[in-house]
């Protein structure tokens, strides 16, 4: 990553002056695979850590061009829990009346992986403005035929998922409603779905008869709910929705970008992290490790 003003690399300096830059000029991002950055496949309790929640969480309220982070990236190696630090940033960024977007891309470094991760978008047409317009309210699904297991974190999966290339259709929602405090899915080639609310898994349940209901009144504690957004898994991979909000009429916080400046020594060692040398360094150190 480079930036005009010579900043380079993933880290605190490169992502915010890249995001900056997009806002000025007009454009949307979103926040690219954020478990590569933490290095959380080694380190998952990372993704909970209230340091990294409140970095990402604050670029996301600062600029409001930058409409949320990938949930899912290529075969997910290094960002297997991303989908959990996109819970965590909901719950951040919900009470300032910021809802977070999920993004799911293929990211090929190789031509297998162009079959890997992806977003199916639901457009009228296929134009420029539609994609934009569909970005920003997140009227698309996010799928992965690959997404390794995890034993870490509740939400999954078990085992591994690696379909690519085998011609086995991906689960995907035909249809989501809500009607008061229930919602209603319709799905395909799942044969699992799971519910989660406030970063955790609420439900679990086989794939029976079309619709699939959530009543949200027989949950215990869904008052206090933020959102909730559903997970289906098939034989061809996993695909998830965008959260649905719940507004319980609470006037959104007030995001003060001053009171999240850091200090003069963290600005210092943000300065050196900046620098083209260190991230040189670091590169080196990467590929040495690997």
């Amino acid at each position: 990553m480079t930036d005009p003003s010579g900043y380079v690399g993933e880290n605190e300096v490169g992502i915010e002056n890249a995001l900056r830059f997009v806002e000025d000029n007009g454009a949307l991002s979103h926040i690219n695979h954020p478990g590569d950055v933490l290095d959380s496949t080694r380190h998952p309790e990372v993704v909970t850590d209230p340091k990294t929640v409140s970095f990402f969480g604050d670029l996301l309220l600062k600029y409001k061009s930058c409409l949320g982070i990938e949930a899912l990236n290529e075969v997910n190696s290094v960002t297997r829990y991303d989908r959990v630090l996109w819970d965590q940033l909901l719950m951040y960024c919900l009470p300032y009346g910021r809802t977070v977007v999920g993004f799911s891309n293929t990211d090929a470094h190789s031509l297998l992986n162009c079959d890997s991760s992806f977003s199916v978008f639901m457009m009228k047409e296929n134009t420029q403005e539609e994609v934009r317009k569909t970005m920003q309210s997140g009227a698309f699904f996010c799928v992965s035929k690959c997404l390794p297991g995890n034993d870490v974190y509740e939400i999954g999966p078990k085992e591994d998922i690696d379909v690519r290339g085998k011609g086995i259709p991906y689960p995907m929602f035909n249809s989501v409603e809500v009607n008061g405090h229930k919602v209603s899915v319709t799905v395909e080639n799942a044969d699992k779905i799971q519910w989660i609310a406030d970063g955790k898994v609420i439900m679990k349940s086989e794939v029976g008869a079309d619709p699939i209901v959530l009543d949200l009144d027989a949950v215990e504690g869904s008052e206090d709910f933020r959102y909730i957004r559903a997970e289906i898994l098939g034989e061809g991979g996993i695909c998830l929705t965008q959260a649905l909000v719940i507004d319980d009429g609470t006037q959104p916080l007030t995001f003060n970008a001053e009171e999240h400046t850091p200090s003069l020594v963290e600005r210092f060692i943000l300065f050196l992290r900046g620098l083209k040398l260190y991230n040189i360094f670091v590169e080196i150190f990467r590929a040495v490790r690997k």
